[in-house]
């Protein structure tokens, strides 16, 4: 009940954004010696963060990428060429700085917390205090709800309980980081079988057939794409579940991940912090934050377009318009990742001072 209670409390206690700090923050972007809305996206993102934060002066200096990790017991259907075992070496790899998204993200710019919400096997070694991470401990944050989830043609993913304990682990991250000082999170996930899992989710909540999302994830041929097809349809025939009840969705068809992560997209609404939407994993996450609570969208950024079936349907769904179309699908917050840089740029010119008036120029109107 004290988690129903929490959760309650931070999908009521989600405001929108302060849009007289948006439209000042656009005003000085005017002031810049440049043409008007030259940077396109990237001064509607800077604005956008500026009334997130309520504030004209803002900072990106403190980036945190949240990797959660679990498992799904739907691969047991044969809807993946890899196993559980891929999971928790992937999640060792990030805690150890060594794995994919750590190599792009570079030393030191972005902190990466890989974050053990439900994978099938416990790594030697993970802790369960953040502080230690933060610190610089090369270990894998322990916040595990269970052993996997279930395989959802036998059984529900996980119980209502344990969904809603993995959305206020979610919750729960997003307000110490931000007691941390961290200026803007990033999402990713790892996790075999989440592209099944997010399939079906997306299915429901945008009420279309599986066929329309489902995609090869790491690498499927034909008779595995047929059988994940199919498995997505059983599932959703199985329990009928209700688009408006997201957490019954979740719980029925999802996984520890996507709840973790609709948990953390919630959190960052509720605690006023930006946060970077990665793939489609986490779009999946994202559609079911703004079911529960639809301000916490206007909190979202999104990072990038992969190559996935159906993206468009998603971002049209949001109403958010991804920065790079570059056809990645890497998912451990590449995407993310990727952005960070981008928005540097264009944080630097914001707060440069670099005016048509010490220039002598007279500066751009708006004609229309």
């Amino acid at each position: 009940m004290e988690n129903l209670y929490k959760l309650e409390k931070v999908i009521k206690g989600i405001k929108a954004p302060d849009n007289e700090v948006f439209m000042e923050s656009r005003k000085h972007w005017d002031s810049l010696a440049k043409p008007l809305h030259s940077l396109g996206d990237l001064e509607d993102i800077i604005s956008k963060i500026a009334s997130i934060k309520g504030d004209l002066d803002i900072s990106l200096e403190k980036a945190l990428l949240l990797v959660y990790c679990s498992d799904n017991g739907v691969i047991e259907e044969g809807v993946s060429q890899s196993d559980s075992g891929v999971t928790l070496k992937v999640a060792k790899a990030i805690a150890a700085g060594n794995s994919t998204v750590n190599h792009l993200a570079g030393e030191k710019r972005i902190d990466i917390l890989a974050v053990d919400v439900g994978m099938k096997h416990e790594a030697e070694g993970e802790v369960s205090d953040l502080s230690s991470i933060l610190k610089g401990e090369k270990a894998i944050l322990k916040r595990r709800i269970g052993s996997g989830s279930k395989n959802f043609l036998k059984e529900p993913a996980m119980t209502r309980d344990e969904c809603i304990k993995a959305l206020i682990t979610g919750i729960d991250l997003v307000e110490a980081l931000k007691k941390e000082g961290y200026d803007i999170l990033l999402t990713g996930e790892m996790g075999i079988g989440n592209t099944t899992t997010q399939t079906a989710l997306t299915s429901v909540l945008l009420k279309k057939d599986p066929e329309f999302f489902t995609g090869p994830g790491a690498g499927l041929d034909k008779e595995g794409m047929k059988r994940k097809l199919k498995t997505i349809r059983q599932g959703i025939s199985l329990y009928s579940p209700d688009p408006s009840d997201p957490i019954d969705l979740m719980a029925k068809l999802g996984g520890f991940d996507i709840a973790a992560l609709c948990g953390s997209f919630l959190g960052a609404a509720y605690y006023k912090l930006p946060v970077i939407i990665d793939g489609v994993i986490t779009l999946a996450a994202a559609l079911c934050a703004k079911s529960l609570a639809k301000k916490s969208v206007d909190y979202m950024i999104a990072s990038h377009k992969s190559g996935v079936a159906g993206i468009e349907e998603i971002f049209k769904e949001l109403k958010l318009k991804p920065v790079i179309d570059a056809n990645m699908h890497l998912g451990e917050g590449g995407g993310g990742v990727m952005l960070i840089p981008l928005l540097d740029s264009a944080l630097r010119l914001y707060k440069s001072g670099h005016y048509f008036s010490e220039l002598g120029i007279e500066p751009y109107i708006h004609l229309n």
